[in-house]
């Protein structure tokens, strides 16, 4: 999946109307987080070796912060194997959740959000989220 700029702003004009005092860059979109959404068996907050990656499940980077998927937010699904990727991302911080799913609840991290900061360029890969079933 690809992100917008962490950071962005609109600029409306009307006919006739001048609009000055405004910086634009291209900044290149190469930098990614990946990771994985495992079954937290245990309850301990950490992937143990025999705990498996979970499919299906909606990870997205909030961009405005507000906890939920929203319109204009960035998601992905996991493969059946739990793991995630999102590419074509600027350099900045993103922050990265996981969709509730009924019968879970998270272990991993506390709050149920990760924080990653990224450089151009770099790739993220070790954005692990633990969901334990409840059932």
């Amino acid at each position: 999946m690809t992100a917008p700029a962490a950071g962005y702003s609109d600029v409306t004009v009307t006919a006739g109307q001048n609009s000055t005092g405004h910086l634009f860059a291209d900044a290149p979109a190469t930098a990614s987080i990946a990771g994985r959404v495992f079954g937290d068996v245990n309850g301990n907050g950490v992937r143990d070796t025999h705990e498996p990656g979970l499919g299906l499940f909606t990870v997205y980077l909030d961009l405005n912060g507000d906890g939920r998927l929203d319109t204009g937010d960035v998601s992905a699904t996991t493969d059946i194997n739990g793991n995630f990727k999102f590419t074509g991302l600027t350099a900045g911080t993103y922050k990265v959740r996981v969709v509730a799913v009924s019968g879970f609840t998270v272990t991993h991290p506390t709050g149920g959000a990760q924080s990653v900061t990224l450089a151009a360029g770099q790739a993220s890969t070790s954005t692990l989220f633990g969901e334990q079933s409840m059932t």
